[in-house]
């Protein structure tokens, strides 16, 4: 058995599955460099090998979880998957746009027409991923909502915004992808969905823009309007609402309020 094929068998995504065979095989030509054999390499030889990753929670968290995986593949029993450090988790920070920039990056998306303005608007009003957005189906689209497959392979069902509706509307149908790549049967790559959103945020006016950001905006934009958590975690597709509690904003008229209600009664 391949091992994409046991990482498919124990639940993993395609996504995540290529992502692990991608990164075993990385690891393994630097083992190699090294002299290290992955089958059987000790503390002092993983310390080793581990100093050729950046010192970033994403990359040692890639690291521990891909040598974890491979070393169940190969049924390794002594596998020193703790001995691989991870930094802590840094505190989470809301990153979405403020209202002025919000409504400018807006107002410039639906004024551009195309892919580039649609895929913007499904991530300040659907909040979906950079990967959500680029592989959308025309079939996950119907009777005002649309079925997203996120993380992990969780689907979640979301009602379409009328002005997320509105656009998807008058955008002329090319094949069963929302945006199908050029000469090609398959859907655009994230990395173009990155491009746009840069693109448009830079002629509103928005300076060193991520995609991610669209996803912060509209979950803090929902958050600071309803208050719901519950909804919003759903919205999100998140597993825990811890998670979407980190999209929660201080605005400035908020302070403004909160410092107000501070009364004594004097």
């Amino acid at each position: 058995m391949t091992f994409h094929r046991f990482l498919r068998r124990r639940g993993l995504s395609e996504q995540s599955s290529a992502l692990y065979v991608r990164t075993v095989a990385t690891i393994a030509a630097r083992a190699d460099r090294l002299a290290l054999d992955l089958v059987t390499v000790d503390v002092p030889e993983l310390d080793e090998l581990a100093n050729l990753w950046p010192w970033t929670r994403s990359s040692r968290q890639l690291l521990r979880s891909t040598l974890r995986w491979w070393w169940e593949y190969i049924e390794r029993p002594d596998a020193p998957v703790a001995a691989i450090r991870v930094p802590t988790k840094p505190q989470g920070r809301c990153r979405a746009l403020d209202e002025r920039a919000a409504r400018a990056l807006e107002r410039r998306a639906r004024a551009d027409g195309g892919p580039a303005g649609l895929a913007v608007l499904l991530g300040l009003y659907a909040g979906l991923r950079r990967a959500e957005i680029a592989e959308v189906r025309r079939d996950q689209l119907g009777d005002g909502w649309l079925t997203v497959v996120g993380k992990g392979d969780r689907t979640r069902h979301l009602p379409l915004h009328p002005v997320l509706a509105s656009t998807i509307a008058s955008y002329p149908p090319r094949g069963p992808w929302l945006f199908p790549a050029p000469a090609s049967s398959s859907h655009v790559r994230p990395t173009t969905i990155w491009t746009w959103v840069k693109r448009l945020a830079a002629d509103a006016g928005i300076p060193a823009m991520t995609t991610h950001q669209l996803r912060h905006t509209a979950l803090a934009t929902a958050l600071d309007n309803t208050r719901d958590l519950r909804a919003v975690q759903q919205l999100a597709g998140h597993a825990r609402p811890e998670t979407t509690a980190l999209y929660t904003r201080t605005t400035a008229q908020r302070l403004i309020e909160v410092v107000a209600a501070i009364d004594y009664g004097g």
